[in-house]
């Protein structure tokens, strides 16, 4: 079986297709050992020449799909659900270049932003993906409640 099938996917702004993505995640697998709530996007526009309904998109997926699959999969958050040793964590990466964030960037844009950086580089996905390992691991179970701001 490959990754492809081990998935269930969802339009995560949509309350109807997040709903269902965990049913069926419910189906298969009887329940859910961890929630990666990591879709995102972002708009490349000036303000003043920006299209509302690209920030809405952003809203609606950035945070409304975060809290939609938390209520689908975790019913709450960290305090609620510390009695049944469910930690809910949050890593919050700042600029990760990816083709999505690096879109409309220049070459020079992309270097200013790495000299702004405490450690002089972008960040990796690799990066948010040890992050992410290590908070669902055992090792990091007194961390609970808490946000990693990683820049």
């Amino acid at each position: 079986m490959n990754f492809k099938d081990k998935i269930a996917l969802a339009d995560v702004s949509k309350e109807e297709q997040v709903q269902k993505m965990f049913d069926e995640i419910s189906s298969r697998y009887g329940k859910l050992d961890y929630l990666v709530n990591n879709a995102g996007t972002n708009v490349d526009e000036t303000i003043e020449n920006s299209k509302m309904e690209n920030y809405m998109k952003v809203v609606n997926t950035n945070f409304i799909g975060k809290m939609l699959c938390i209520k689908h999969s975790t019913e709450c958050a960290a305090l609620e659900l510390s009695d049944y040793n469910i930690r809910v964590n949050t890593v919050s990466p700042g600029f990760i270049p990816t083709p999505l964030s690096l879109a409309g960037w220049t070459k020079e844009q992309i270097e200013e932003k790495q000299k702004t950086n405490p450690r002089h580089r972008l960040g990796k996905v690799e990066d948010m993906a040890n992050t992410v390992i290590f908070l669902l691991s055992d090792k990091a179970d007194f961390i609970n409640g808490g946000s990693c701001l990683l820049r």
